[in-house]
């Protein structure tokens, strides 16, 4: 993992995955798919993360080796 990349890529992201990049300026991950759920990062603008599981507006996502959410609507 290079220096001040929020996410890294690793043997925990699925295959099935699909990539996109944030287009908001700032976007949080949550530990679960609701806007009251604990923030645990965030993604800047510009970002690319691989998405690997959709629930409702809320895609998955391997944050720091975890497993997090963020919101559909800021991703392109």
């Amino acid at each position: 993992m290079s220096y001040g990349q929020p996410y890294q890529y690793d043997d925990k992201t699925p295959a099935r995955s699909k990539t996109y990049a944030v287009k908001a300026s700032s976007l949080n991950v949550r530990e679960k798919p609701s806007t009251t759920a604990k923030i645990i990062g965030t993604l800047t603008r510009g970002n690319k993360i691989p998405v690997f599981d959709v629930s409702g507006e809320w895609g998955a996502v391997i944050y720091k080796g975890e497993i997090g959410w963020i919101h559909l609507n800021f991703l392109e």
